[in-house]
């Protein structure tokens, strides 16, 4: 008989959903900013932000993807997978945090990594952490 995903799992999977999408939005609007008018508006020195602000892109780009395609096997009871989303999240949350504290990125954008740190929490809480084990033995 099927076990029902406990509360936790499934709202940390939709945490999940949403951070993955604002991730792989911003990443577009990073990747596909005119460096034009970048450039127009700092001026001299920009090439080198421009391209900080590509990589950046790129790379949110990437995480958001692949976090997003991984949520629905880790909602499933994959603890595998569970392991590397959170890990993944975890490093993506942490250079988003160095990056805005030398102020290459708006804190306010500091919702996204916070929100996949508390989706990291939710899926090792006891009711969810029992869950995976289950899931695991069958």
């Amino acid at each position: 008989m099927s076990e029902s995903t406990p509360r936790l799992v499934s709202v940390a999977y939709w945490i999940w959903v949403v951070c993955a999408a604002a991730m792989v939005f911003l990443g577009l609007l990073a990747i596909t900013t005119s460096a034009d008018a970048i450039e127009e508006r700092l001026g001299s020195g920009a090439d080198s932000f421009v391209g900080l602000l590509r990589g950046i892109g790129i790379a949110s780009l990437v995480f958001g993807l692949v976090i997003g395609f991984l949520a629905a096997p880790v909602r499933a009871g994959n603890s595998r997978l569970r392991n590397i989303v959170v890990l993944l999240s975890a490093v993506f949350a942490v250079a988003a945090i160095a990056l805005s504290a030398v102020g290459v990125i708006a804190p306010l954008l500091l919702v996204v990594p916070l929100l996949l740190v508390v989706a990291c929490v939710l899926v090792f809480r006891e009711g969810a952490r029992e869950w995976f084990k289950r899931r695991q033995s069958d």
